[in-house]
C-alpha cells in the first residue's frame, strides 16, 4: 500500500509539470492562422518591380530566374510602397557567376521575377506571384586597342547608349581578386593611371570591360592585357 501511495504522489507531481511545460511550449510556438494573399498585377515600371498592395504584408521577397534557372533572392526592406529596383539585381555581376573574364554572348538572356508577401506573426508567407519578365536587349561593345604604356592603361571605345563606366580588375596568378584590385573609370574616360591602383604592382594581367547603366543592357565582354 505504501508503494501505491508513493506512486500516486509522484504521478500527482509529474502530471501538472507536464501540462505546464506543454502549455508553455504551445504559447511559445503559436502558429499563424492565415496566409498572406499572393501579390497580383506584378509588373515592371520605370525600372522597378511593382505589384498591387497586400494589406497584411510588411515586407516581401523577390526571386529572380534567368532563362528558367534560379538566379538569386532578395528580401531586406522590400515594401509595396517602394517596390524593387530591377537594377539592384546587378545583372552584369550576377551573370558572371563570379567568373571572369566576361565573355561575348550569342543570345541575350530572359529574366523572370516573382514576389511573395513574407511571413509575419499572424500570417504565413504567401505563394509566389505570377512572373514579370524582361529581356536583355543587347550587350555593350567591348573596349578596343587596350594597352599599357608608361604605367597607364589606355583604351578606345564609343559613347554608345547605356554605357555607364569602365570596370577595371587586377589579375593575380591568373585569377581575379575583387578585394585587392578593383577600380572604375567614367564613361568619357579613356585612360587610367595604374599607379593609383592598390596592389597593382604584383598583378600579372589587367582586365577591363564596359559597364551598363540599364537592366536591359548587358556589360561588354572583357579584354585582358598583360602587365609586362
Amino acid at each position: 500500500m505504501k508503494k501505491i501511495i508513493q506512486s500516486l504522489a509522484i504521478f500527482a507531481l509529474i502530471v501538472p509539470m507536464v501540462l505546464l511545460l506543454t502549455a508553455c511550449g504551445n504559447n511559445a510556438r503559436t502558429e499563424p492562422s492565415d496566409r498572406h494573399a499572393t501579390p497580383t498585377n506584378v509588373r515592371i515600371e520605370n525600372g522597378r518591380l511593382r505589384w498591387d498592395n497586400v494589406s497584411t504584408a510588411t515586407h516581401h521577397t523577390v526571386i529572380a530566374f534567368v532563362d528558367g534557372e534560379f538566379l538569386s533572392s532578395f528580401t531586406e526592406h522590400i515594401t509595396h510602397e517602394h517596390g524593387f529596383g530591377v537594377n539592384s539585381l546587378n545583372l552584369q555581376n550576377i551573370l558572371r557567376m563570379d567568373e571572369l573574364p566576361l565573355t561575348p554572348r550569342d543570345t541575350m538572356p530572359t529574366f523572370e521575377l516573382r514576389v511573395s508577401a513574407q511571413a509575419t506573426a499572424n500570417y504565413w508567407a504567401s505563394h509566389f506571384s505570377e512572373p514579370a519578365t524582361f529581356e536583355i536587349t543587347h550587350q555593350l561593345s567591348a573596349p578596343t586597342n587596350v594597352r599599357i604604356e608608361n604605367e597607364t592603361l589606355y583604351w578606345d571605345a564609343t559613347n554608345e547608349d547605356g554605357l555607364a563606366s569602365f570596370m577595371i580588375f587586377g589579375w593575380y596568378n591568373n585569377k581575379v581578386n575583387d578585394d585587392r584590385a578593383f577600380a572604375s573609370a567614367g564613361a568619357n574616360v579613356r585612360s587610367f593611371s595604374l599607379s593609383d591602383f592598390p596592389g597593382i604592382t604584383s598583378a600579372d594581367h589587367i582586365e577591363i570591360f564596359a559597364q551598363s547603366n540599364s537592366y536591359r543592357i548587358l556589360a561588354s565582354h572583357s579584354v585582358l592585357v598583360p602587365m609586362s
